[in-house]
Parts: C-alpha cells; sequence; structure tokens
C-alpha cells in the first residue's frame, strides 16, 4: 500500500511523506502507482522549478518526503492540489492508497 502523510497547521503544509508500493500489481504495470508517480513527480518538477527555497526534500526508492520551510502561499496551493488529486485516485483504490492528515 502507499502511505501519504500530510502534517498541517493553519491549513499550511508542514510536512508530507509518500512512500510504498500499492502492489495493486507488478511493477511496471501498476496504475495505481503510475499516477501516483506522476502526479507527485509532476508537482515536485513544478515546484522545484518555481518556489525553491521553500522546502527541503528527501528522495529515496519509493519515498519522497517534502519538508517545508518557508511559507509561500503557492507552493502550498500546489501541495493541496496534489494532495487533492491523490485523494481522488485513494476513492477509488483505497485498498492501495491511504492518505493521512494530521493537524499540529
Amino acid at each position: 500500500m502507499i502511505s501519504v502523510i500530510c502534517i498541517i497547521k493553519n491549513s499550511i503544509f508542514k510536512f508530507v511523506e509518500i512512500k510504498g508500493h500499492s502492489d495493486y500489481d507488478k511493477v511496471g504495470k501498476d496504475i495505481v502507482c503510475s499516477a501516483v508517480s506522476a502526479i507527485t513527480n509532476g508537482t515536485f518538477n513544478f515546484i522545484n522549478e518555481k518556489y525553491q527555497g521553500c522546502y527541503e526534500t528527501n528522495l529515496q526508492k519509493n519515498k519522497i518526503i517534502f519538508n517545508f520551510i518557508k511559507f509561500d502561499k503557492y507552493c502550498n496551493l500546489s501541495i493541496e492540489l496534489m494532495v487533492y488529486q491523490l485523494e481522488n485516485i485513494s476513492l477509488s483504490y483505497s485498498n492501495y492508497l491511504k492518505i493521512s492528515k494530521k493537524k499540529c
């Protein structure tokens, strides 16, 4: 299962971790992992180009961590959109993608 953990304070994303494999199908044929990867990579590439300095990231195999260090409303909106898209996938594939939002 893919796990998404979001830590949010006053509607501002502070931390997002996306990790795991959905096990919907074999690696290379897994539509859930493909969708999550496309959304996550697209968001990462966008904010990396537009909002450097607003976050730190840690990339590992099957895991990405966004740690937000400086608030930017458009960067936050980009992450909110990413999570919204992942939530939509989770509606159809809840056995393969779990999203947790924690308020601090």
